[in-house]
């Protein structure tokens, strides 16, 4: 008897056949499904990496709702009729439910890449401190980096701007082109580095981190804080994951900054503003919000969570590109019309009233919600100097914060709005918000921009 003909079934491939082959793939977290014509003898297998693909880029068999369909439509085009199909499954960890949630599959796989072999050092023994997260790999430059994707392609990958062979901008636009794949820029504060890192934010990068990285007083609040960060970034690469949030004590609400105002006197102001809050994906949001925009709008005041001094380089970018006029926010900036201000990093920004003008007032503080600025602080001084005359908007990003600062614009009477989820790269804050019963209109960033422009 002739043996039958073999074939190796590599991750994100598929295969069927009527004659008889031996199909065989070798597994670790990824899943293999095998498909059998109980009456046509017709056999078949995949092998796929993720569960989702989430819309963006190239569909690839290295998602299962991709590579099973195909596996069915091919079967089919070799004559199995669906009925008599049955099926196997291989492979995986917990990839339908589990303690640690859905769709986890495997551990999130990290690479690091950074020229300081100390930063990748001191990386590797905070991010490994937590059992959910294996560094697969460490890289001094773009090409070292480039080798190990080829061996293991990671969950997310940190990336220093500023390396020898390749700067970190072109290489990330080789990963966004070849291999999508999550990255957090860990950046230094010079002024390049800043404005490098917001041109890193455009090319699909999800998040920025200063060097060297240091959260609150401790060691492990600051191991906390960068292990939540790659979380967020693995977990906005699929949609259908449910965020997942790192609790790190304490957690402060906007009272340590402000107190709720107890009269609603100065809610009948005749003079408008609209606050925004914004997180992971922000960046992008808020250029193709502030774009179609003009100096007849409502002014505007932005928290958008993201480190100090990169701020500055963010709302110079937006002022480049945009026809409103943006700015960082200083200490004492009026309010005004065609104009936005961004909180400066590191700073809780809020708005006061002098005499028939709303200024900026920044605040140093305790972190709010673990973030510093934080939406919930600009939406309670909203709330208590705008009142009914505001509109509070919230934008993607991960976690809770500005859900309730939005509820307390709402219950003075301010218009609401969330982003929807289909056009959020991580749906956090705005779901909060929806739970709570906080939101009047959940709309994308192109209607949501249109209401901006009614709202004078």
């Amino acid at each position: 008897m002739t043996p039958p003909l073999k074939t190796f079934i590599y991750p994100g491939k598929l295969s069927a056949s009527r004659i008889p082959y031996h199909f065989s793939t070798i597994l670790g977290s990824c899943i293999a499904v095998c498909l059998w014509d109980t009456e046509k003898k017709i056999g078949g297998m995949n092998h796929y990496m993720l569960p989702f693909w989430n819309g963006e880029g190239l569909s690839s068999p290295k998602y299962g709702n991709i590579a099973i369909e195909k596996l069915i439509r091919k079967m089919l085009l070799l004559g199995c009729n669906k009925k008599d199909l049955k099926a196997k499954i291989f492979g995986g960890a917990s990839v339908i439910n589990s303690s640690q949630g859905l769709y986890n599959i495997g551990e999130r796989n990290i690479q690091i890449v950074d020229d300081s072999i100390s930063i990748r050092n001191v990386m590797e023994s905070y991010i490994s401190s937590d059992p959910q997260i294996e560094v697969v790999g460490k890289a001094a430059d773009p090409y070292e980096a480039a080798q190990i994707i080829k061996q293991q392609i990671p969950d997310v990958i940190t990336l220093d701007i500023e390396m020898p062979k390749m700067d970190g901008l072109t290489f990330l636009k080789k990963i966004m082109s070849q291999h999508p794949i999550p990255v957090i820029i860990v950046s230094s504060l010079s002024h390049k580095g800043a404005e490098t890192s917001i041109k890193a934010m455009e090319f699909g990068a999800v998040e920025i981190l200063q060097k060297p990285i240091k959260y609150g007083e401790t060691t492990q609040e600051t191991i906390s804080f960068l292990v939540n960060k790659i979380k967020t970034a693995y977990n906005a690469r699929l949609k259908a994951r449910s965020p997942r949030k790192m609790i790190i004590q304490p957690k402060l609400s906007a009272d340590a900054i402000l107190k709720k105002s107890r009269t609603q006197a100065q809610n009948f102001s005749s003079k408008k503003l609209i606050a925004i809050g914004a997180s992971t994906g922000g960046t992008e949001a808020l250029l193709d919000l502030l774009k179609p925009l003009d100096s007849q709008c409502t002014g505007i005041v932005v928290v958008q969570h993201m480190p100090a001094f990169f701020t500055g380089a963010f709302a110079n970018r937006l002022n480049q590109t945009c026809s409103i006029f943006v700015k960082e926010a200083e200490d004492g900036d009026v309010v005004k019309q065609g104009q936005v201000l961004i909180a400066p990093g590191d700073k809780h920004l809020s708005v006061r009233k002098i005499n028939s003008n709303f200024q900026v007032k920044l605040i140093d503080g305790p972190p709010v919600n673990r973030h510093r600025p934080s939406v919930d602080v600009l939406f309670r001084s909203v709330a208590n100097m705008v009142g009914r005359q505001s509109l509070g908007i919230l934008l993607t990003g991960m976690g809770d914060d500005g859900a309730h600062g939005l509820l307390e614009l709402k219950e003075t009477g301010a218009q609401t709005i969330a982003q929807d989820e289909k056009s959020c790269v991580v749906y956090g804050m705005p779901k909060e918000a929806v739970k709570l019963g906080a939101v009047k209109y959940q709309l994308n960033i192109k209607a949501i921009s249109q209401y901006i422009k009614q709202f004078k």
